[in-house]
């Protein structure tokens, strides 16, 4: 198996219908029929799915965002991504 195999069985890894989906099952779902209704695009932003990400330690909540990349089709990354509020005249950190 080359390293591209390797790594896309990792990124995507296929949905058994043995057992009820998970939130992530249903998310990577939700993107590769996003992905191809919009072939023309490489990166997604929208918001989590309920259960889809697990609080880090110091965390309360879910990102109330998720970007998702598409390296190709059937390869993509999806990352919590936070809301950053900067008020009129101050810098971004």
């Amino acid at each position: 198996m080359e390293a591209s195999e390797t790594l896309a069985s990792i990124a995507s890894p296929s949905i058994s219908s043995s057992g009820p989906l998970t939130a992530i099952d249903r998310a990577c779902e939700g993107d590769r029929r996003w992905f191809e209704a919009h072939p023309g695009q490489a990166q997604r932003l929208r918001r989590p799915m309920a259960g889809e990400f697990h609080p880090f330690e110091g965390q309360t909540a879910q990102p109330p965002l998720v970007l998702v990349l598409q390296i190709r089709p059937g390869l993509r990354v999806r990352a919590g991504a936070p809301l950053l509020r900067f008020d009129a005249g101050e810098e971004a950190p």
